[in-house]
């Protein structure tokens, strides 16, 4: 058998080999401890801060189901506040239809009420005519009766003298004025004095019954406008043209209307009702350094729903209508009148145009004074004057009598004009305008009392829609 021997070198080298391996094994395995321990250590210090900064926020931390859950309980907590907050808007919004319904009630109760008052109270005023006239009527049937000596029962409402009143062709009677005053203890008749002038003096002596069933019926107060008192909001009806004045007197002003809105205010913040539409008129006086005008009212008039019209001047007399204006004529600025005018913002002088031809006046007749004066200067200069010995003087052509003739005749001719001019002038004033449509507000200076008056004019009458009414004249 042969002997076999290995090389001892090999051995060796298997040795350190073997012995490198493992050192280097023994390092890697140090190596991976090292990098694990700071990985670790780097992940807890991450956490750490993590605590740290969620604790600063003052936040849990909550894992993502803990998450979900609070969310789902802050919005059911959400949704539960806006069902309550719907719930109290639909009570609130339940209680303020009951109380506009209430209101509502309320006002239709007054207002029912009120209707009621005002029916009661025609209907007192009306049982009282109809009574009063039912009064008349029986009286007027007496007396006629006793007059003819016969009851007028049965005859109707056939005047006497018609062939029905029991008197026959051959009989005569005689029917006494349902006027005639009676006698006194001697049976003597006073008649009445017919010598007055006045008819209401004329009609105040005797015993009337129909004046005396009128007169009862008195007037309803209505409305009060105190002194004081004012109505913003006015319009001009009109065009005001303030005439400024000569020496103090304004001739012939100009009058204007003003009508009235439901804005106005009486005193101590009392409003009062039912003015819109009421319409002002009056007179303007202009002020030329101002170039404006102030406004004086002189007569109001009122229509009431049912068309009776009611008209107060600046005297404190009353009318139903019908009557003069409160224009006129003079020193407007005299009068008191019912009120006063200014601008929407309070200005008692209005603003406005000036109007005049005082410069186209004052140059012509500048122009017209040259040439006069130098139409007699270029006369004069031909003319000697000598003083006589009695004291007289006399004018004596020296020079051209040509140039004297022309210059006397142009300046009487330019004397002339001046004095067409100066006529016409004298007839034209200077003026201030205020163009209609301007906001006004009206001062009252005299308290206004509108009172219904049942006996006052209307604007229509019921007999316009009956049958058979013609609007035509004959």
């Amino acid at each position: 058998m042969a002997d076999t021997r290995t090389n001892p070198v090999l051995k060796w080298v298997a040795l350190g080999v073997i012995v490198l391996g493992g050192v280097l094994l023994f390092k890697g395995s140090n190596h991976n401890d090292d990098e694990t321990a700071q990985t670790s250590k780097s992940k807890l210090d991450q956490d750490e801060a993590l605590q740290r900064e969620l604790a600063a926020m003052n936040i849990d931390a909550d894992s993502p189901t803990e998450t979900i859950r609070t969310l789902i309980a802050h919005v059911k907590s959400q949704e539960q506040q806006t069902r309550k907050v719907v719930q109290l808007n639909e009570e609130l919004r339940q209680e303020n239809q009951a109380t506009d319904k209430k209101v509502e009630n309320e006002v239709k109760v007054k207002v029912h009420k009120m209707q009621q008052e005002m029916e009661t109270k025609n209907s007192h005023l009306l049982q009282g005519v109809t009574g009063r006239m039912n009064e008349l009527a029986g009286m007027l049937k007496n007396q006629t009766a006793q007059a003819v000596g016969v009851g007028l029962e049965n005859k109707g409402d056939i005047p006497v003298g018609l062939g029905f009143d029991g008197f026959s062709n051959t009989d005569q009677g005689w029917v006494l004025p349902l006027d005639l005053p009676e006698a006194d203890e001697q049976g003597v008749i006073h008649l009445p004095d017919v010598s007055h002038d006045n008819e209401q003096d004329l009609f105040s002596d005797l015993d009337n019954p129909v004046k005396q069933a009128v007169s009862e019926v008195k007037k309803i107060a209505w409305y009060t406008v105190p002194e004081n008192a004012t109505l913003m909001g006015a319009t001009s009806m009109t065009g005001m043209i303030g005439r400024i004045p000569v020496n103090g007197q304004v001739t012939a002003p100009y009058p204007f209307k003003i009508i009235v809105s439901s804005y106005n205010l009486a005193t101590n913040g009392h409003h009062i009702p039912g003015l819109d539409g009421m319409i002002f008129s009056g007179i303007a006086t202009g002020d030329l350094m101002l170039s404006c005008i102030s406004a004086k009212l002189y007569s109001v008039t009122y229509t009431f729903d049912d068309g009776t019209i009611l008209t107060q001047r600046e005297d404190g007399n009353s009318t139903g209508g019908g009557g003069k204006g409160g224009g006129g004529q003079g020193a407007a600025v005299q009068r008191r009148g019912l009120g006063w005018l200014s601008d929407e913002w309070g200005n008692p002088c209005i603003k406005g145009e000036l109007i005049t031809n005082a410069p186209t006046f004052l140059a012509s007749m500048f122009g017209l004074s040259a040439a006069e004066g130098y139409a007699r200067a270029v006369a004069d200069n031909e003319t000697t004057s000598v003083v006589t010995s009695s004291g007289s003087v006399v004018d004596s052509t020296t020079g051209s009598a040509t140039k004297r003739a022309g210059g006397e005749a142009v300046a009487d001719g330019v004397a002339g004009i001046k004095q067409w001019m100066v006529a016409r002038q004298q007839d034209s004033f200077d003026a201030i305008f205020v163009p209609s449509g301007t906001k006004v507000a009206v001062h009252i200076d005299t308290q206004l009392e509108i009172d219904y008056d049942p006996r006052g004019r209307k604007l229509a009458y019921e007999h316009q829609n009956q049958p058979g009414y013609t609007r035509q004249l004959d």
